[in-house]
């Protein structure tokens, strides 16, 4: 069985070829919806009519509750791809009912199925009212019962940008983390594909905006990893990896975390030769650790911070000038306090 790749989170929006055949008569899509897949879905379905659509999606939300594996996985494959690519498909496919039998074969044991039914509920959660029928449907536990034991890697992939999709809901930020999704995206961001551990990392930088997240993902061990992962040179992960770090820098958990995973000397490190994202995104999390902590100055200025925070200070962007001031401020405070206190 050949995985179904649908975009990545980052970029879920972008335009791809439409999947659907076009139907010539009622016979035609009746007949159609009731076969398995065929092949035909390349071919454009922008000339169907709305009636036509409508009886299409009708016949697909029907055949999703019926007995015959085979019939549900070609109905859920035709909604995917009919939802992929146009605004109004999606909007459409929520009001007639999809969203509650789509979520319910989340839990099935066949892969296809598994696979087509959360593709299309992330196709469809990327329409906001979407989102909010998702979430009250108890979408949120089932897509991560798949992101925990989805049966193919796509499949858990697609749970995770899913998951990015209903986040964009606030209040759907804390209930994720409730429920018991940062575990599993923790395992996917350590040991998943390159596309996988882009999903985990962004779906954990979204859904960390939240305190309690936060605390969630300091206990479940991502410090160290996230660490790690800065020094990562090529993957593109590491500017990631620091987005995430400085969120939970946020906590007093995080804050120690960070400090105990040698997070202060990589930190440095970035900011001596990073990316000028990633040096941003050093000095911010550093000036979280350093803000009325004198221990947490004393380590940086050791790791020899000073030098190339003042060059940065001087040759950054000007956001980036401005924090980097900010952080000499407490480190120089740091210095006479220290030289103040000397006998």
């Amino acid at each position: 069985m050949v995985s179904l790749q649908e975009p990545n989170c980052s970029d879920n929006t972008k335009h791809q070829r439409h999947y659907f055949a076009q139907a010539r008569s009622m016979r035609t899509i009746r007949s159609s919806l009731c076969s398995s897949f065929s092949g035909d879905l390349d071919e454009p379905c922008s000339s169907i009519s709305p009636e036509n659509l409508e009886l299409m999606v009708r016949n697909c939300v029907q055949n999703l509750d019926v007995s015959s594996v085979s019939v549900r996985r070609s109905a859920a494959e035709r909604l995917r791809c009919l939802a992929k690519n146009r605004a109004e498909n999606r909007a459409l496919i929520g009001e007639l009912g999809a969203v509650p039998a789509l979520i319910g074969l989340l839990q099935c044991g066949d892969s296809c199925v598994q696979e087509h039914s959360v593709t299309a509920l992330l196709n469809l959660s990327l329409l906001e009212e979407n989102r909010r029928v998702i979430s009250e449907l108890g979408g949120v536990k089932a897509l991560i019962h798949v992101l925990e034991r989805g049966v193919t890697e796509t499949s858990r992939q697609n749970a995770a940008c899913a998951l990015l999709n209903l986040a964009l809901v606030d209040e759907n930020r804390g209930l994720i983390g409730a429920l018991g999704a940062i575990p599993p995206l923790i395992v996917m961001l350590e040991k998943g594909s390159m596309r996988g551990k882009k999903d985990a990392i962004t779906t954990l930088y979204k859904i960390c905006s939240v305190d309690e997240n936060k605390e969630r993902a300091v206990n479940c061990g991502i410090v160290k990893l996230l660490v790690e992962m800065i020094g990562e040179e090529g993957s593109g992960m590491a500017e990631k990896a620091m987005a995430v770090l400085c969120r939970l820098a946020g906590v007093e958990s995080g804050k120690e975390r960070i400090v105990e995973e040698g997070g202060i000397s990589a930190l440095v490190e970035v900011i001596e030769g990073g990316s000028m994202n990633g040096k941003e995104f050093a000095v911010m999390t550093l000036i979280q650790l350093c803000d009325l902590n004198m221990k947490n100055r004393g380590l940086v200025v050791r790791e020899g911070c000073i030098p190339p925070l003042i060059e940065l200070s001087l040759c950054g962007a000007s956001k980036t000038r401005q924090k980097a001031k900010i952080l000499l401020r407490y480190l120089r405070e740091s210095r006479q306090e220290a030289s103040g206190s000397s006998p």
